[in-house]
């Protein structure tokens, strides 16, 4: 619990949600760093999942900008769109990815 914000719920939430053709949100840290995946399996296996590489991530927590860029993730292309949110004092970014 961060700030008393149960974590956990973010993940319970998002895999809760109806995405199709392999689509993933996840919610990041102002490291790059996930807490939040609606990919249930990726979520248990792999909890130390960083994003910071992601041009995505890069523009969305320097620039604070809204938006969509086509990148590679795991040898697959991806058309990702990111938003970074304002939490308390930090800034975490939503990203949505959608292969190509």
């Amino acid at each position: 619990m961060v700030g008393g914000l149960n974590l956990p719920v973010f993940s319970g939430t998002l895999q809760s949600l109806n995405l199709t053709n392999g689509e993933r949100i996840v919610f990041v840290d102002q490291n790059g760093q996930k807490f939040a995946d609606s990919d249930e399996i990726s979520f248990r296996i792999n909890q130390n999942e960083s994003f910071a590489n992601l041009q995505a991530f890069n523009i969305a927590s320097q620039e604070q900008k809204i938006g969509s860029v086509v990148e590679m993730l795991n040898g697959t292309r991806m058309l990702v769109f990111y938003e970074p949110v304002q939490i308390f004092s930090t800034t975490w970014i939503i990203l949505l990815l959608k292969p190509l």
